[in-house]
């Protein structure tokens, strides 16, 4: 947990955008991301150096057991795109396995971001942020 928390402390950047570069922590990308997130209950919104040392715990906590249960998941299955185990990636609409909000997405850096509001944002629902909504 102490070189997670070097790292995030390192570069003011968002949660999901950081947990996503290979460069940082090789082996997490879009669809992990949205699933350790929402299993640590923090926004993909949130500043990597506004964590506290309790969500960083957390967050460590979360990495790593969602990778173990993801590789389980898959494990004799083969390698495929769809992942239909996951908890909330890919599942927009639908209701949160936790607590039962709806799913909501948003797009940001060519990349769509899922989340509960409900458990990850306190309620408030994210913007959509990709450039292309600015040229319709």
């Amino acid at each position: 947990a102490e070189n997670l928390k070097n790292l995030l402390k390192s570069e003011s950047k968002q949660l999901k955008s950081f947990l996503c570069n290979q460069k940082k922590i090789t082996g997490i990308g879009n669809a992990y991301a949205d699933e350790i997130l929402w299993q640590a209950r923090i926004s993909p919104f949130k500043i990597t150096t506004k964590l506290d040392n309790k969500e960083i715990k957390t967050l460590h906590k979360a990495i790593v057991e969602v990778l173990k249960w993801a590789i389980e998941q898959v494990r004799g299955k083969g390698f495929s795109e769809k992942k239909e185990f996951l908890n909330i990636h890919n599942n927009k609409n639908t209701p949160c396995p936790r607590c039962g909000e709806r799913i909501l997405s948003i797009r940001f850096s060519n990349k769509e971001t899922f989340y509960c509001p409900k458990c990850q944002t306190k309620g408030k629902k994210l913007k959509d942020r990709r450039m292309s909504k600015f040229y319709r």
